[in-house]
């Protein structure tokens, strides 16, 4: 229902569309629940409301969050991981083309200036896949996130209290497709991070679709399915690339849609044999679970450098940062 007034407040959608968008079955059904809810029609919402002015297909949606948010810290770690011709992320906007119950579209995502909210424009063919890539969103930006419990909870450890005093706000990285996070994580256990990027925008240039929106600009393909890579030829892909398609579409393909988060971490383990590092970085991003910890991961190595070097045995702290550990 909250995302159905969103709708109705921010979008040109009929009250129709929107009632499907909200995975309403019927007119009849919204408009009674409506009601019930808000103690009057939506039509009585849509006209208090001041739609903008947008193209066909084209949707601006404000999500908002509990403060602080360290926007630039997220927009660092997704820019370093980019996929070449399918994201960017600079100039302080994270851009991607999407792929939402078989439809292309483009997603771009900027902090709304003097509020606490993330501005998403999302371009997209059929309004009902809205709620889908609006909820994908929200777990990718960690827009759930209550920082002000896990800075008291990690807080109490004097070791992370200055650092979490000189950056507050920082949130969990998601991602919006786990294939795209597995093959990136499987290579990235035998290539720098440079040659991974590289294999992956190969991978979206040879097997991904190319985009046919006009505002896609830098942005030319989708990434691949997990069910068109494992029926895709591989020969002409590097070894590595190759190896890490092979594994990922084999997992992800056989998963059951409605269990496969449970699943996909014991399925990798047996297929692929990852290290429990890459384990751990594949359950933060693609599960979106707070408390993985990849020991052998980027940012642990960068912390274990800088503000745990002069900490002796921090290691044995860890356990103490449960259930925030990522």
């Amino acid at each position: 229902m909250l995302f159905a007034k969103q709708l109705l407040s921010d979008t040109n959608l009929t009250i129709a569309q929107i009632a499907m968008a909200a995975g309403f079955g019927s007119i009849r059904r919204f408009n009674d629940v409506f009601r019930q809810y808000y103690g009057r029609p939506p039509s009585e919402v849509r006209r208090l409301g001041r739609p903008p002015s947008l193209s066909e297909g084209e949707y601006v949606l404000r999500l908002a969050y509990r403060p602080p948010y360290d926007w630039d810290a997220l927009l660092r770690f997704l820019a370093s991981r980019a996929i070449p011709g399918v994201e960017s992320a600079r100039g302080g906007v994270y851009r991607r083309t999407i792929l939402a119950q078989g439809c292309q579209g483009l997603l771009e995502v900027t902090p709304e200036p003097g509020v606490d909210m993330l501005r998403v424009r999302i371009q997209l063919p059929r309004p009902e896949c809205l709620l889908q890539v609006v909820t994908q969103t929200r777990a990718m930006f960690d827009l759930a996130a209550d920082p002000e419990l896990i800075e008291r909870h990690l807080g109490a450890d004097p070791l992370l209290a200055p650092l979490l005093r000189a950056h507050p706000g920082r949130r969990l990285p998601g991602a919006w497709d786990a294939c795209e996070v597995v093959i990136q994580a499987l290579l990235e256990e035998r290539c720098p991070p440079s040659r991974t990027r590289e294999l992956l925008g190969l991978i979206a240039e040879r097997y991904g679709a190319p985009v046919t929106f006009s505002a896609a600009q830098d942005l030319s393909r989708t990434f691949p399915r997990a069910q068109a890579l494992a029926a895709a030829d591989l020969d002409d892909l590097p070894r590595p690339a190759a190896q890490a398609v092979q594994a990922a579409s084999r997992v992800l393909w056989a998963l059951d849609d409605a269990t496969w988060r449970d699943q996909l971490l014991r399925r990798l383990r047996t297929v692929a044999q990852p290290e429990d590092s890459t384990l751990q970085y594949i359950a933060m991003r693609a599960l979106d679970d707070p408390d993985a910890f990849p020991t052998n991961g980027w940012g642990v190595a960068v912390a274990a450098r800088g503000p745990l070097r002069a900490a002796a045995g921090w290691q044995s702290r860890v356990q103490d940062w449960k259930p925030w550990r990522s």
